[in-house]
């Protein structure tokens, strides 16, 4: 028999809002939303590219960025696993 590690469960829940969330700013998980809803996924976790910075800059400068959604990955019974970021359609490159 081949071992095989075990991956990980995740579950995903959805939220109302944040605290201090801008006016219109939910767009990006309507959308998000709309694109998983009776959908499998997968999610590719990794280092970022090397000019990220000034990829998340030019992004911004340029308004391809103006609807992320927040996500927030919590890692029960971990210690310093909280974890937090945001996501765009990959459209808005």
């Amino acid at each position: 028999e081949s071992f095989r590690p075990r991956r990980p469960a995740l579950g995903l829940r959805w939220a109302d809002g944040w605290d201090g969330a801008v006016a219109g700013a939910a767009r990006g998980a309507e959308r998000l939303r709309a694109s998983l809803s009776g959908r499998d996924a997968d999610l590719c976790v990794g280092p970022p590219p090397g000019d990220w910075r000034a990829w998340l800059q030019l992004g911004l400068r340029r308004g391809l960025l103006d609807t992320p959604a927040l996500m927030q990955l919590q890692v029960p019974g971990a210690e310093d696993a909280a974890y937090m970021g945001l996501l765009w359609p990959v459209a808005a490159q």
